[in-house]
């Protein structure tokens, strides 16, 4: 990873775009349209790095895409 040099001044505020996949049951969520579905995914992992990291603020999410996901390797 390559951050940018940041004047001497002090470290001030880095933005940051991160990439996450995950598997999930879609099951949980019977009945939703897929437009609720996506915004619920994006509500939860926003909600959920804006817990887990620290300092952080205005985090968003966004559904890129979705596929079938693979079976576990053995």
């Amino acid at each position: 990873m390559t951050l940018p040099r940041r004047p001497p001044s002090g470290p001030g505020e880095v933005h940051v775009v991160m990439q996450a996949a995950f598997d999930v049951d879609p099951a949980q969520w019977s009945g939703l349209s897929a437009e609720a579905i996506r915004a619920r995914l994006e509500e939860t992992v926003a909600a959920a790095v804006s817990r887990a990291v620290a300092g952080s603020r205005d985090v968003g999410a966004r559904l890129v895409s979705s596929r079938p996901a693979r079976a576990p390797r053995v």
